[in-house]
């Protein structure tokens, strides 16, 4: 299967790569199929959840064990019925990043609202997470002082999105209409994944099943805390 993207040009993948979103994701409510795939650039692998049936969205994302070792995530019941399991253990999450274009310092991932996925069913769902300290813009490499909401990110405990979604473009990102949502209460994620259009370096789509777990971690496979 191919699809045109707005980042990477045209990338090829097995169409049972492709996980449901029955709900979309915040902002995006109407997208209902994404797919994760790594794309290397500059000797580094990056992963990306990309809209199959349109060029955008597309997050750059992170398993949040490679950036908070000591993740914790706590699920409501009614999304882990909604995703057909019981458990956290059976899922892999995602965090969604938002890189500014000047500094990487400031990169922040979304730990409070992470994108969630079963990779038996093949289905994605966002969440919130019952995790009341968790932000929605959680800075890992920033010592306090440099980051423009304080140490950690900004505290705020709605969850209701993610503000930026990743965009390496100069301009900074998305404008209110391109590419996602921008409202005032960070509800929706503006869509932009960080990507280079002029990057080289392959691509691979990444499923269901074992392959998975090159996107992300279940909470029992987390290297630490």
């Amino acid at each position: 299967m191919k699809i045109n993207t707005r980042d990477f040009g045209v990338i090829e993948f097995d169409e049972n790569a492709v996980y449901s979103f029955p709900r979309g994701v915040y902002g995006f409510e109407d997208v209902d199929s994404f797919v994760a795939f790594m794309h290397e650039e500059d000797g580094f692998s990056f992963v990306y959840l990309q809209a199959v049936k349109s060029q955008t969205p597309c997050f750059l994302v992170f398993s949040p064990w490679e950036l908070l070792h000591a993740y914790a995530p706590e699920v409501e019941k009614d999304d882990l019925a909604s995703l057909g399991v019981e458990s956290c253990k059976d899922l892999i999450f995602l965090t969604i990043a938002t890189v500014p274009p000047d500094d990487i310092r400031q990169l922040s991932i979304n730990i409070k609202s992470p994108v969630v996925l079963n990779p038996k069913s093949m289905i994605g769902r966002q969440v919130i997470l019952l995790n009341d300290d968790y932000p929605v813009k959680y800075y890992p490499f920033c010592d306090g002082k440099g980051c423009k909401d304080g140490e950690g990110g900004s505290r705020r405990k709605d969850g209701g999105g993610n503000d930026g979604g990743g965009s390496r473009r100069e301009d900074g990102g998305g404008k209110d209409g391109e590419g996602g949502s921008r409202r005032k209460d960070g509800g929706g994620n503006d869509g932009y994944s960080g990507g280079n259009a002029d990057s080289k370096g392959g691509d691979s789509s990444i499923g269901g099943g074992a392959s998975s777990k090159n996107v992300g971690e279940s909470p029992n496979r987390r290297k630490g805390g």
